[in-house]
């Protein structure tokens, strides 16, 4: 209210006359602007901005010889602000991230996307793009010529719908060989960074790490016996470490208590002493072991160490507490590290290329109830040493898409003779969604230790039909009860489905069913992943499309005739149900010649042969929206819809009004005043609202201020029940 307001310009006055002016200087524009607005006293005109803002969207910008933020009063000078006042600068800071890096031969191959934000890039000519790579200690420069790619990708998951940055994508080629220094390797890290000119602007960033695959663990090369080029990520960005291996693992067992590491050591001399320390990495734990060494030859030694296993039980089990369930999913981890006098710096072990990982079972003495507490010996992402003690965990050793679209998968689980006759029985895989935690169950078939299952990814069994999984994420595990049978405080934890380290070269594996793509991953290097990509086609995906589609396709369609349709949406495409659905069953039954239309959502409904699927979102469901004779729905339908003449829209909603809906809570504390304006304006689209009793009539027509027709004649999901 107006009290309100100037109340707020009161005190925020106020606040500016005491506060350093700089401040505001620095501000981003957007922020920039509106206090430049109280400062000036013109509430008008920050009601203005707020109100522009309201509707949402990444920055505008105005181009000319300089870009400005294109805000509401940008050349009104009577506001007291300057145009200098909106312009942009460090708003328009720079995107890089990594999408693939492969080694052909000497020739590290980096594919990704880099752009200016809130600068178009929608054709290949606008942007120019470069690697450069830079050796802080040395001062060093060195330039990779990047190929400019197409890259939608960069588009659809930008999070916006105003810029197009489809001409993002770059691939470069930089040969290693160039990190040598007059033809010898010299050790050293290197900062990898995106240049991009784009419209007659520079920016350059780091590139940040992918999601999963080569694009968030690069494979390393080694260059020579002992020295490799080690692609890796530090705080989220790339870069090029040049690595004179000298600390190499190439054994170890587990003797009585101990754990027991051997290897090789590059130094001029052996070492008088030496420690091997083992530091945890979600905690202040931290173990020394000593090392022995012996002879082997001209700069080089072998080394022993004999590792306490007790010292990688964490402090809180000796207590007797509980083991948090997320260090049963292998988080408790220790890095390890080597240290040698008259060395500052310590060496970081690298399991050699011939030896394998190690998995062994803790002693009877340091394991919990469920006794599959194992040890592991594990070469990591970067081929670096660490341990974990954890519950043993399933290793994929086989996966392979078929021809049908099924994925079979072949896991070794080592301590399956751990499992009781009745958990044998129930055990079975969860392939459970990273973004709403949904579980698809699959039978599993025991081989002894190992086990194997057959899932369809395109076609899972739910209560809903056969219907694919969801776009996203999915995770897998070995879950050994059943859940119905046992209490929650008796249930076993899940256990992640690990790969083993040799087939992760071999991630990911593609398989495409019809529309939709999947790819079997190994994320956060060997973590067993599935990623389902959208059905959707190329020119619907993501914030930017969708919105040419709302304002430019839909309206077309618009134009184009009528057709004799109906299209029905039960619960924003997420069902075949409710009085939707008894309409469609009501139509066929009486030979309606109308073509039936049903909106699914990413496919997660299982449509009969009575009527034809529309993917919401897809150009076809805009089509459908401004072609379709009628249009039946138990919810709100899109703001931006409306209704044409010869159209009629049936809105049965979905309950009895027990709660306050609609306008009804206008007055409520929680109310979004947003949401009431557009639903003001969607019941205007509508010819007739159903009410199921005389209880509900008054209460949807004040709710809704519907002023149509009300149609009191019950639910018709309820008719079969007459």
């Amino acid at each position: 209210d107006d009290a309100y307001r100037d109340a707020f310009m009161h005190w925020a006055q106020e606040f500016l006359a005491e506060a350093d002016f700089d401040i505001i200087e620095e501000l981003p524009a957007d922020a920039r602007i509106k206090w430049l607005l109280v400062h000036q006293g013109r509430l008008a005109e920050l009601l203005d901005v707020l109100e522009f803002e309201r509707k949402g969207g990444p920055l505008p910008v105005r181009r000319g010889l300089r870009r400005y933020l294109n805000y509401p009063h940008l050349e009104n000078r009577e506001t007291g602000l300057y145009k200098s006042d909106y312009r942009l600068d460090k708003e328009l800071s720079p995107y890089s991230s990594l999408s693939e890096a492969t080694w052909d031969g000497d020739s590290l191959v980096l594919k990704g996307s880099a752009y200016i934000r809130f600068i178009n890039v929608h054709k290949r000519h606008m942007s120019t793009k470069a690697l450069a790579l830079r050796n802080k200690k040395t001062g060093s420069k060195l330039v990779s010529r990047a190929r400019t790619t197409y890259f939608p990708q960069a588009t659809e998951h930008s999070n916006q719908n105003r810029y197009c940055y489809d001409w993002s994508g770059f691939e470069s080629r930089f040969d290693v060989t160039r990190l040598q220094r007059k033809g010898k390797w010299v050790e050293g890290t290197w900062d990898v960074a995106a240049g991009v000119f784009s419209r007659g602007l520079f920016r350059y960033k780091g590139i940040s790490r992918g999601s999963a695959g080569s694009a968030a663990n690069p494979a390393y090369r080694y260059v020579d016996k002992n020295t490799r080029i080690l692609p890796l990520f530090v705080q989220g960005s790339l870069k090029l470490r040049v690595e004179i291996v000298r600390c190499r693992i190439t054994r170890h067992r587990v003797v009585g208590d101990h754990l027991e590491i051997g290897g090789v050591l590059l130094v001029p001399a052996v070492p008088e002493w030496g420690k091997f320390r083992v530091t945890s990495m979600n905690g202040a734990g931290r173990h020394d072991s000593w090392l022995s060494f012996r002879p082997g030859g001209e700069g080089w030694c072998t080394f022993t160490t004999r590792v306490p296993l007790s010292n990688l039980v964490p402090g809180s089990r000796a207590a007797g507490d509980t083991v948090p369930q997320a260090w049963t999913m292998g988080s408790n981890g220790w890095k390890a590290t080597v240290h040698l006098p008259g060395r500052k710096a310590p060496l970081y072990p690298v399991m050699a290329q011939e030896a394998e990982d190690g998995h062994y079972r803790m002693p009877d003495a340091l394991q919990t109830e469920e006794r599959d507490r194992e040890v592991v010996v594990h070469r990591n992402g970067s081929g670096y040493v660490v341990l974990f003690e954890r519950a043993a965990l399933p290793l994929l050793s086989d996966g392979e898409w078929h021809a049908d679209g099924s994925l079979e998968l072949v896991c070794d689980y080592a301590w399956a003779g751990l499992l009781t006759a009745a958990e044998r029985t129930s055990a079975h895989l969860v392939v459970r969604s990273r973004a709403h935690g949904a579980e698809r169950a699959v039978p599993i078939q025991w081989e002894g230790q190992r086990f194997r299952c057959v899932l369809t990814p395109a076609a899972m069994r739910t209560l809903a039909g056969d219907i694919p999984l969801a776009s996203g994420r999915w995770d897998f595990f070995l879950r050994r009860q059943d859940p119905s049978a046992v209490s929650p405080e008796e249930r076993s934890p899940d256990l992640m489905i690990k790969i083993e380290q040799n087939i992760i070269p071999a991630m990911p594996q593609h398989h495409q069913a019809g529309e939709r793509g999947y790819e079997l991953q190994a994320e956060a290097y060997d973590r067993l992943s599935l990623l389902v990509h959208s059905a959707m086609p190329e020119e619907a995906r993501g914030p930017y499309r969708q919105k040419l589609l709302r304002t430019k396709a839909y309206p077309q369609d618009r134009r184009a005739a009528i057709r004799p349709a109906v299209l029905f949406d039960a619960f924003k495409g997420t069902q075949y149900s409710d009085s939707p659905r008894a309409v469609h069953e009501e139509l066929v039954r009486r030979r309606a010649d109308l073509e039936h239309l049903w909106v699914v959502r990413d496919d997660q409904v299982d449509v009969p042969d009575t009527a034809r699927a529309v993917r919401m979102w897809s150009p076809q469901w805009y089509e459908a929206l401004a072609t379709s004779r009628y249009v039946v729905a138990n919810n709100h339908l899109p703001d931006w819809f409306r209704k044409r003449p010869e159209q009629i829209v049936v809105q049965t909603w979905h309950g009895t009004p027990l709660k306050k809906i609609g306008h009804d809570i206008e007055s409520v504390h929680f109310a979004d005043q947003r949401y009431l304006e557009r639903v003001e304006k969607e019941v205007q689209n509508w010819d007739m609202l159903v009410s199921p009793n005389s209880f509900s009539t008054p209460i949807l027509q004040r709710a809704f201020k519907f002023p149509g027709e009300m149609v009191e004649c019950g639910y018709p999901r309820n008719d079969i029940l007459r």
